[in-house]
């Protein structure tokens, strides 16, 4: 049983990871987003600040849910919605002119 927890521990650990460098990557990103999708400095403060506007949003509604289901179904549920968001990211649209 001891080691069961700790597995349970790793894999907690790595989802948390995985969430915060998701949350890093858009600074990353910057310059090569700049360069082939052309944004201006305004235009790239405007969806960090929408990003991070959902964050916070997020953080509270997520509470409240976990809060009422408890984590062990909350957190699947949070780590199944978000696999299937990042997955939805394939059927976006791209401008012709920024197909590689």
């Amino acid at each position: 049983m001891k080691h069961y927890r700790w597995t349970i521990c790793g894999l907690l650990f790595a989802a948390t990871t995985i969430n915060y460098i998701d949350r890093a990557v858009l600074g990353v990103l910057e310059p090569e987003l700049k360069k082939v999708i052309q944004w201006t400095d305004t235009e790239y403060g405007d969806i960090n600040a929408a990003f991070s506007f959902a964050y916070a949003l997020g953080f509270l509604l997520v509470g409240r849910f976990i809060d009422r289901v408890g984590v062990r179904f909350g957190y699947a549920a949070s780590l199944v919605f978000w696999s299937l968001a990042a997955a939805a990211h394939a059927l976006a649209a791209t401008p012709l002119g920024l197909i590689a």
